[in-house]
C-alpha cells in the first residue's frame, strides 16, 4: 500500500479512497516550502490614520456691497483685495441691518459647497 504524505493532515490510503489524483496532492518534504507553508490570514486590519485637519486661516476682508435683493434675501460683495464678487446671504449679517449698495462692509470669506461665501457680514 502506498502512503501520500500533506503537511499537517493524517496519511491518506489508497485502499480508503481510490479515487485519488496524485496529480493534485502535494508532498511533504521536511525544510522545504510548499504550498500549505502560506499565512493562514492577512496582516491586521489597522485603521489608516487621517491626516491632521488644518484648520484654515481666517482673515478680515472689507468690500463694498454690489448687489443685494431684498426679496430674495442674497447679494454679492466686491471683495477689495481679490477684486471678486462673493456671493452672500442676509444670516450671515451680523448686525441686523439691511445693506443697500455701495455700502462698506467687513467680513470673513468660507467655503461652502456652492463655492465662496461671506460670511460675519459688518456694515461700516
Amino acid at each position: 500500500m502506498q502512503r501520500v504524505y500533506v503537511k499537517d493532515r493524517p496519511p491518506i490510503s489508497t485502499s480508503q479512497n481510490q479515487n485519488i489524483n496524485y496529480d493534485e496532492v502535494q508532498p511533504y518534504v521536511p525544510g522545504q516550502p510548499s504550498y500549505n507553508d502560506r499565512p493562514t490570514c492577512v496582516a491586521e486590519h489597522k485603521p489608516i490614520p487621517k491626516p491632521p485637519v488644518q484648520k484654515p486661516i481666517i482673515q478680515q476682508h472689507t468690500g463694498t456691497i454690489k448687489k443685494f435683493d431684498v426679496n430674495k434675501h442674497y447679494g454679492f460683495i466686491n471683495c477689495d483685495r481679490t477684486n471678486k464678487s462673493i456671493f452672500f446671504h442676509i444670516t450671515s449679517l451680523l448686525n441686523g441691518i439691511i445693506p443697500h449698495e455701495g455700502d462698506r462692509v467687513t467680513f470673513i470669506i468660507e467655503d461652502s459647497d456652492r463655492g465662496l461665501r461671506a460670511n460675519n457680514i459688518k456694515i461700516k
